[in-house]
């Protein structure tokens, strides 16, 4: 993709972040990143961890997902199936059909050959996110038959789609879960049990709610109005993800690749803060706050002994996503057949020769709230992918 955003794309990350305040646009934001493509539509199959599943699709989507789930064609989609399980090697980011189906089963499996073709479809490409610890998503975009396979370029734009969703999606979660309780949106932010500053276009704070009030002077301090890291070791880093949103370029702005670290002097644990867009058009959420709204800080307080975010993990440790849900699950204390169990995945050697992360390399957040990361003691755990993939 060229560094000048397509009009399409510039809708599609507007939709998703309207979405965040106001779930029920979601199937809008989907055709939007479809259109990205020229694609029939996409879809979001979300799977909690208490085993409960379920999917949002775009409004060209409707009759396809709903023979899908009627017809119980997830049961022979050898694309889904496969994809979760490649999910877990080294490297894996979007995916699309090459990567879990030969040319011979393209062209005759049942999921090919009928199911798709019944509905005029014919490739798919996806891409795994993390808006929460305890929620499992994937975003996919749908192909016409008459259209060709996804080029590497296109996964790429998809991946970057990915990042925005699942900004808006943590965003999203903890503003319904608020708002569940009928509380104005102001209330609700600060029932949301963290710290969020809403920051206009030339990086002065407009508004903080008492999570985030409380958090200021052990990590970030406010001088005047401005937030800013309290060790210079820090500061660089949280600026550029600053600068990544306040510096808005063709109306497209890109969330910070990855969360910032800022440590503290009174506890071992660094705060995580995550950048991320608000006040475009469409967006409820800036229009609830404040017409200045440019920039949101989503300041987290890792818990003691609490199962580490497997997006923190991944970001920090340079791991797929898949890779990361293992070791999160495996660093709060679960055992390699547990975590096979827990994810859905046959217990095979992928989950009993994980042979060390270097310690040196696991941030402090990690070393705090996962222990098994660490790898101490004689026992170190290594991910290795699965040899089908």
């Amino acid at each position: 993709m060229t560094t000048t955003p397509t009009q399409q794309f510039v809708d599609a990350i507007e939709a998703i972040y309207a979405s965040a305040a106001k779930p029920g646009l979601w199937p809008d934001a989907l055709q939007r990143v479809a259109d990205c493509f020229g694609d029939a539509g996409a879809n979001l199959t979300y799977r909690r961890d208490d085993g409960s599943f379920g999917t949002i699709v775009s409004p060209g989507m409707v009759e396809a997902q709903r023979d899908y789930e009627e017809g119980e064609w997830w049961r022979q989609d050898i694309r889904a199936i496969r994809a979760a399980e490649c999910s877990f090697r080294p490297g894996a980011g979007a995916m699309t059909d090459r990567d879990v189906a030969s040319d011979e089963e393209t062209e005759s499996h049942p999921i090919y050959a009928g199911f798709l073709a019944r509905h005029g479809l014919r490739w798919v490409a996806g891409v795994q996110i993390s808006p929460d610890p305890h929620v499992s998503i994937v975003l996919s975009c749908q192909r016409r038959m008459d259209r060709p396979r996804y080029e590497e370029a296109e996964l790429r734009t998809l991946e970057r789609l990915g990042t925005h969703a699942e900004q808006a999606l943590r965003l999203g979660i903890r503003i319904t879960d608020a708002l569940a309780e009928r509380l104005a949106l102001s209330e609700a932010m600060n029932k949301v049990g963290q710290g969020i500053h809403i920051l206009d276009g030339l990086g002065r704070v407009i508004f903080s709610n008492p999570a985030a009030i409380e958090m200021l002077e052990d990590g970030l301090e406010l001088t005047g109005d401005r937030l800013a890291p309290r060790f210079q070791a820090d500061r660089k880093g949280f600026q550029e993800a600053l600068r990544s949103v306040l510096d808005v370029q063709d109306g497209c702005p890109e969330p910070a690749t990855k969360p910032v670290l800022v440590q503290r002097s009174r506890t071992g644990r660094p705060l995580i803060v995550h950048v991320m867009p608000v006040g475009m058009s469409a967006s409820g959420f800036s229009e609830g706050v404040s017409t200045r709204a440019k920039a949101l800080l989503l300041v987290t307080d890792p818990r003691p002994g609490a199962q580490l975010d497997p997006s923190i993990a991944r970001d920090f440790l340079g791991l797929t996503l898949g890779e990361a849900r293992v070791a999160t699950l495996i660093g709060a204390g679960l055992a390699p057949r547990e975590t096979s169990t827990r994810l859905s995945l046959t217990f095979s050697p992928t989950f009993s020769s994980y042979e060390g992360f270097p310690a040196t390399s696991v941030p402090t957040t990690a070393r705090s709230s996962s222990p098994g990361l660490c790898a101490t003691g004689s026992r170190r755990w290594e991910l290795k992918p699965p040899t089908s993939c």
